[in-house]
């Protein structure tokens, strides 16, 4: 790597002095060129068995390849190395034979030409090889050294950037001309060191310091005390306990619940932007020498912003004429485009007492726009776009019941005095629709996540993220009475997840659309550019609570609660469901060791018991959403407005299953083990039978080797 400093002479000179240790390479780190030759030839003759003296024609399959790669390697400066690479791919098959020029069955065989004649010939331009696939790829890396600048030596930084692009020929003969496609990648990383950044505050090193003494002295008195206990000294001569003093104490737990607000040691945030393309029909070429030519000069290709993934689209001007076609031609167009965001912090309240939070969501956006060629060469086009977000958030909403009574709400806001229509130009005018796709979604948000959840973003559909947690309390074995002393680790662990995900979709009926019956009603519905497809919201405590025992006699016990609870709602059917499910799973392993069996009564080995089970609960209740409203205002007497009244449509499911595993496993030799295995399931459910399944499992391995 040769690297030369430009700005060398500005080391004593002011503001800009920091350019003095700035050094850019000047030569690539290193340049590699690879080709390599592919051929195969095969031939075959069939005969007939009916007749033997006919002969059919000759089978011949001939290919040839030629792959050419290309890979330089260069660094900007010492932190930022650049990576090019290109692979083409060409096809000599057409340009390594010649024709026999015979007559009948075999009037398309064809000799082989040498490979050494071929290359000769391309060599020479007196033959030609067809190129059949292009790529190449760019990467690039960054990150900034900060640790040597005070004022931000807490800040950690890096960017990685990937693209590419590949052009593959159509058949030949096709006039499609080529697929091009691009892909995108940048990857930004960034960390702050928050425990380095609180350390700058002198005041908070000297409250942990107070707090770490008074700890340790605190300690050492308990520690003394247990002691003191576990030799039977009389407690008139045991080490006296701390006199209470309420204020002090006071003190030392305010001073810890401080310290603990600042317990956080790293915050990372990551956010990735990437994105790919492909479009169909190119006439243009690949190779990197002509992509900064003009089109209308002659030979062109994709340029640089589009091999890069820079740039979404090729130009139509680019693409195939199909001038004196004999039908139209449609070359769909697709772009893929997502943004990931995430962020993840720690939080130690107290040496044992650990919560870790993370944020995610990400947004997907998907558009094809297809292109109909005609056979005089006019151009037309169709758009179509959808995509996705999905986003960690709190689900902590009362459910179904909750949006059937807001989307009753909004109804009955929109029915004028003696009028049987409900719409919201004569109703409101807040610009809520009953059944309207965009009021369907903002009603099953608030149901599920909560009433104060809003929708942003220019579709309305996105959420703030809210952070999932872990919750870990190790050292638990000292808080339990009685039975503690016979353990040695015991870990309490809590963990919940949500998600929110809307997928939606381009709408190309807009306006206000046709009336429909809502039982003795009528509904005005007016859609909008953008709508919501589905809907789907989680929520996961897994574990609810979870127990982890090591103890003292080397036998390790796990017992766990998960619950969690899945609601989708499908827009256009007007259907969705909710899946509750919740369970207890235990585990159980313990080692015999040293056991003798008669069998092998000079070899002592050990014994591995595990037994594990589970048992888990599932509920799935169904609904109908545009049904349960018919019942409500389809009633004698005018709209039900009570949710409880209506007699809802929803259908219950549920299952039972029931999972248990023993197994023991004897070892003995380093090559020859044995296990045996014993596991039972049940499944029990309220619309199919009863099911078990019992299962015994027994066997031996032995591994055999040769040197």
């Amino acid at each position: 790597m040769k690297l030369f400093n430009p700005f060398g002479f500005t080391t004593n000179v002011p503001l800009v002095k920091v350019l003095s240790g700035l050094k850019i390479g000047y030569l690539p780190s290193s340049i590699s060129i690879t080709s390599s030759l592919s051929r195969d030839y095969n031939e075959s003759r069939r005969r007939s068995l009916a007749d033997p003296t006919s002969i059919q024609s000759l089978q011949q399959s001939h290919n040839f390849t030629q792959t050419n790669n290309f890979t330089l390697k260069y660094n900007l400066t010492r932190g930022i190395p650049i990576i090019f690479r290109s692979t083409s791919n060409f096809n000599l098959a057409n340009a390594g034979i010649k024709s026999r020029n015979e007559v009948g069955i075999d009037s398309l065989s064809y000799d082989l030409i040498p490979s050494i004649d071929v290359i000769k010939g391309i060599v020479s331009d007196t033959l030609s090889a067809r190129r059949t696939t292009y790529k190449e790829s760019y990467t690039a890396s960054w990150r900034p050294n900060f640790r040597n600048i005070k004022a931000i030596n807490w800040l950690t930084y890096s960017v990685s950037y990937g693209g590419g692009f590949q052009w593959n020929n159509s058949p030949r003969g096709s006039n499609l001309g080529a697929s091009v496609s691009n892909t995108f990648s940048l990857n930004n990383t960034l960390k702050l060191k928050v425990e380095d950044i609180f350390k700058k505050f002198g005041f908070l090193n000297n409250i942990k310091k107070a707090d770490q003494k008074e700890s340790t002295e605190r300690k050492a008195i308990k520690d003394i005390r247990r002691k003191e206990i576990e030799n039977n000294i009389a407690d008139s001569l045991r080490t006296p306990k701390s006199v209470p003093n309420l204020v002090h104490d006071l003190r030392y737990v305010a001073r810890k619940l401080f310290i603990s607000t600042f317990s956080m040691q790293e915050f990372s945030l990551n956010y990735e932007r990437s994105k790919s393309g492909s479009q169909p029909g190119y006439q243009g070429e690949s190779q990197f020498i002509y992509a900064f030519n003009n089109p209308r000069d002659g030979n062109y290709s994709p340029p640089f912003s589009y091999r890069t993934g820079l740039s979404n689209r090729i130009p139509k001007s680019q693409l195939i004429d199909n001038l004196n076609g004999d039908s139209n031609i449609q070359l769909p167009s697709n772009n893929n485009f997502n943004d990931t965001f995430s962020a993840r912090t720690s939080i130690k309240l107290f040496p044992s007492f650990s919560i870790d939070l993370n944020w995610s969501a990400v947004i997907t956006n998907r558009s094809t726009e297809t292109v109909t060629v005609t056979p005089e060469g006019d151009f037309s086009s169709v758009q179509s776009e959808s995509g996705d977000y999905s986003v960690s958030v709190w689900a902590f909403g009362t459910g179904y019941k909750d949006m059937l009574k807001r989307q009753i709400q909004t109804a009955i806001a929109d029915i004028s005095d003696g009028s049987t229509t409900i719409s919201d130009s004569t109703g409101n005018g807040d610009g809520r629709f009953v059944l309207n796709r965009m009021t369907m979604e903002e009603d099953f948000r608030k149901a599920y996540l909560g009433k104060n959840v809003s929708g942003r973003g220019d579709k309305g559909l996105f959420v703030i993220p809210r952070p999932s947690w872990r919750i870990s309390w190790q050292k638990v074995e000292d808080y339990i009475p009685f039975v503690g002393k016979y353990m040695n680790t015991a870990t309490l662990s809590h963990s919940y997840s949500g998600t929110y995900k809307v997928g939606w979709a381009l709408n190309t009926l807009t306006g206000e659309q046709p009336s429909q019956n809502l039982g003795n009603f009528s509904i005005i519905d007016d859609r909008g550019k953008y709508e919501p497809s589905s809907i789907r919201a989680e929520r996961r405590f897994n574990p609810l609570l979870s127990l982890n025992i090591t103890w003292a006699s080397r036998l390790t016990t796990e017992i766990e609660y998960d619950r969690s609870t899945i609601s989708t709602f499908a827009i256009s059917s007007k259907r969705g469901s909710e899946i509750l499910s919740q369970g207890m799973n235990f585990g159980l392993n313990y080692t015999f060791r040293k056991v003798r069996l008669k069998m092998f009564p000079k070899i002592k080995n050990n014994i591995i018991l595990s037994v594990r089970g589970s048992f888990k609960n599932d509920t799935e209740l169904s609904y109908k959403l545009d049904s349960d409203l018919v019942t409500a205002f389809g009633a004698v007497g005018g709209p039900i407005t009570n949710v409880n009244e209506i007699e809802l449509s929803g259908r219950e499911t549920s299952q039972k299953r029931i999972n248990g595993t023993l197994s023991l496993g004897y070892k003995v030799s380093a090559t020859i083990s044995s296990n045996f295995e014993y596991t039972y399931s049940r499944i029990e459910s309220n619309n199919l039978p009863t099911r078990s399944n019992p299962d015994i499992r027994f066997n031996i391995r032995i591994g055999i080797s040769s040197r």
